[in-house]
């Protein structure tokens, strides 16, 4: 806990004030609370499950395939 006094529109830690200054209003500063952390929805398995691939990876052929489609897409002939 920080001690703190509010004189003038100023905050200012006690141990950083004159002693004379200390007639003002005393206030505690405290640290803002902490977010509640969000309750998960799926385990690591569950999300280890639904990422897993389907099936075997696609061979090169195939990449070049979908490549050549995207660009007639894109570009035309």
């Amino acid at each position: 806990m920080i001690r703190a006094v509010f004189r003038d529109g100023v905050i200012q830690p006690v141990d950083a004030l004159p002693k004379d200054w200390l007639d003002g209003d005393e206030l505690c500063v405290l640290p803002a609370p902490r977010p509640m952390l969000a309750k998960r929805k799926y385990s690591v398995e569950e999300v280890r499950a639904i990422l897993k691939p389907k099936g075997p990876p696609p061979d090169d052929a195939t990449i070049k395939q979908w490549i050549d489609e995207h660009r007639m897409e894109k570009y035309g002939q």
